[in-house]
């Protein structure tokens, strides 16, 4: 036994205290509408995110991040794909009934995660709630048996990478978007 099937059973055996299956099922299932509603009023809160950007181009940014962190999602895919703990092992504390499906990492961490790693390169302090809300939703995900704990990490490493390669490219998309602004406005 390696050392993530053990840390992945260490972590589904506390759901076999009963009085954490409601906050684990939240969390894991639930959570991630909390972030998209919570994104979508940043962009109506009037430039008091960010002094360096407007609101708007930081949600313009975090979506492109999140396109990019699917992406970098589904070529690894591609290329490697492992079933889930709670098809694959005996043994484990089931709470919730899921699918048998292949999968590697979590298209909704890494989505999550390009949105919090944009937020956070332009406003520290809200984004901890973000940072924290991605560690419950991915301790969840682990103790429900969705995912190994290697893939939860590796998904926030896609998202924090596909964070900055977006953020480090920024100027070039505000090129691309005022000459495209440029062409309609001429015709």
């Amino acid at each position: 036994m390696n050392i993530n099937t053990i840390l992945f059973y260490r972590i589904n055996s506390i759901i076999a205290i009963h009085y954490f299956n409601i906050f684990f099922i939240l969390f894991s299932e639930y959570f991630i509408y909390i972030f998209i509603i919570s994104t979508i009023l940043i962009f109506f809160i009037k430039n008091r995110v960010s002094t360096k950007q407007s609101n708007q181009n930081i949600i313009i940014l975090s979506l492109l991040s999140a396109i990019f962190g699917v992406i970098i999602n589904v070529i690894t895919k591609i290329f490697y794909f492992d079933n889930t703990p709670y098809n694959i092992l005996p043994g484990i504390n089931k709470i919730i009934q899921l699918p048998y499906f292949s999968i590697l990492f979590s298209n909704s961490l890494v989505i999550l995660t390009a949105i919090t790693g944009i937020i956070y390169l332009y406003n520290k302090k809200l984004s901890y709630f973000y940072i924290g809300g991605l560690i419950l939703i991915g301790f969840s995900k682990i103790a429900i048996g969705q995912y190994f704990p290697i893939y939860v990490i590796q998904s926030y490493i896609i998202g924090i990478i596909s964070a900055i390669i977006i953020y480090k490219c920024q100027h070039l998309f505000y090129l691309i978007f005022k000459n495209i602004q440029a062409l309609i406005s001429n015709k």
